[in-house]
């Protein structure tokens, strides 16, 4: 059986997919000094801005528009605001894992985005007056919004096939989390997964948690998925169900 240790990094699913049809209907605002993608419910129902959702991407950023239409889908379903920072300030990772940087240095790089981010969360709290933040993240922002949860800067997390993680990150988590796992994900595998759930479960003070997995999927299903394939598509959309349920009762 595969030890937790052995979780991969990076994998090929990390830089592949597919591109979400539409059109983004958000505005980019700047917040302190980063540029941020801002959505609002649908609906025109003002959201209260007691509570805010941010959304940490995957190495494409703000580049990908995926990361702006879900970002939609979730103000929609939650009725709450959303906010997508441009963690990598225009300097998205993705070329670089496709060029083969090595893993250290993936990850030396991913480390420094995690300080920017603290500095984007604090300002955000202070120009939005938000009292309550909750956070979905997805491949490397997955791992983002678990350790802001664990240094109790969010309230509330969601972890879609999360990378970068370890047992460490799990066993620290102080608020709700919501782990939507891929059925088969070398960076966060079952091993890893099962491990994480044993952890929290032995915990007397664990906060709520849950560990989805979907049938049919590889990491990344939940960012870049091939909405033609019809299995893909009904966990796509059952997982976004999911990020917005949790976040909607714990948030």
């Amino acid at each position: 059986m595969e030890q937790a240790s052995e979780a991969k990094p990076f994998c090929i699913h990390c830089v592949s997919g597919d591109i979400i049809p539409g059109t983004p209907r958000g505005t980019e605002q700047t917040i302190g000094p980063y540029k941020v993608y801002v959505t609002h419910p649908s609906s025109g129902a003002p959201a209260d801005p007691a509570k805010v959702i941010v959304s940490f991407t995957d190495v494409f950023g703000l580049e990908l528009v995926n990361n702006k239409i879900i970002p939609d889908l979730i103000a929609d379903q939650t009725g709450f605001t959303v906010y997508v920072p441009d963690m990598f300030h225009g300097d998205s990772i993705a070329q670089d894992a496709v060029k083969g940087m090595p893993s250290t240095a993936k990850e030396a790089k991913a480390q420094s985005f995690l300080t920017k981010v603290t500095k984007f969360l604090s300002t955000l709290k202070e120009e939005s007056g938000a009292a309550r933040i909750g956070a979905v993240g997805y491949c490397y922002g997955g791992k983002s919004c678990l350790v802001f949860n664990a240094r109790g800067l969010v309230d509330v997390s969601v972890a879609c096939h999360p990378s970068f993680i370890n047992l460490s990150d799990i066993k620290s988590l102080k608020g709700p989390v919501l782990f939507n796992c891929a059925e088969q994900d070398d960076v966060f595998p079952t091993s890893l997964r099962e491990s994480g759930a044993k952890a929290l479960g032995d915990r007397h003070d664990a906060p709520p948690h849950e560990f989805k997995v979907y049938e049919n999927t590889v990491h990344g299903f939940a960012a870049r998925p091939n909405l033609a394939e019809p299995l893909v598509k009904k966990a796509f959309e059952e997982a976004l169900e999911a990020t917005a349920s949790w976040l909607k009762a714990h948030l």
